[in-house]
């Protein structure tokens, strides 16, 4: 099973890899330990997927009446990385979203993963603790976010106040307590 031809049709001289049935698709689809994908149910086909904004890769998997995306590093987890803790995230170790590699995969729970993000990889997180860090979500600056607490402070309700920043209530709600997170930070106020 390890001279699998490539989509050029070309013999692919891949050495230890190990294939098995993906969980769920058997018959269907098998996963590899170094991440590939292929389809079994009309001869072997190598699947490539596709990769997200963020650079994870993702594939689709069709058959008998279902149509089911995932993101491959889960695939492989599930298949080849043990999980007797029952953690619910796979964490890339060195924070390369797209080695999809067993070898390069293990379980975290959500405080682990981030943990790893922050210590690990030098992402910064989302809150009012690090204002100096841009947020890549966060849809006001910090002069916008200002205005709001100055105008809820007026007694402007915080329906009005989202409608005008073209937000939630629940945003307006978490800049107002000091939870949230904007844009861009002017010099001035890092």
């Amino acid at each position: 099973m390890n001279n699998i031809k490539n989509i050029n049709g070309r013999v692919d001289p891949l050495v230890n890899e190990i294939w098995k049935e993906a969980e769920g698709w058997e018959g269907f689809y098998c996963v590899s330990n170094l991440g590939r994908l292929k389809s079994t149910f009309f001869g072997e086909k190598l699947l490539s997927g596709w990769k997200n904004k963020d650079g994870y890769r993702y594939i689709t998997f069709c058959g008998g009446g279902r149509k089911v995306s995932y993101r491959v590093h889960r695939l492989v987890a599930i298949a080849f990385i043990p999980n007797p803790e029952k953690k619910k995230e796979v964490n890339h170790k060195f924070g390369i979203r797209d080695d999809n590699r067993a070898s390069e995969l293990e379980w975290a729970t959500p405080g682990e993963n981030t943990l790893h993000s922050y210590r690990v990889l030098g992402r910064k997180p989302c809150s009012s603790e690090s204002i100096n860090f841009k947020c890549p979500h966060a849809k006001l600056t910090f002069d916008e976010a200002q205005e709001i607490r100055r105008l809820r402070s007026m007694g402007v309700k915080c329906n009005d106040l989202a409608s005008t920043f073209n937000v939630s209530s629940s945003s307006i709600w978490q800049i107002i307590r000091g939870k949230s997170y904007v844009k861009r930070y002017d010099r001035e106020h890092i």
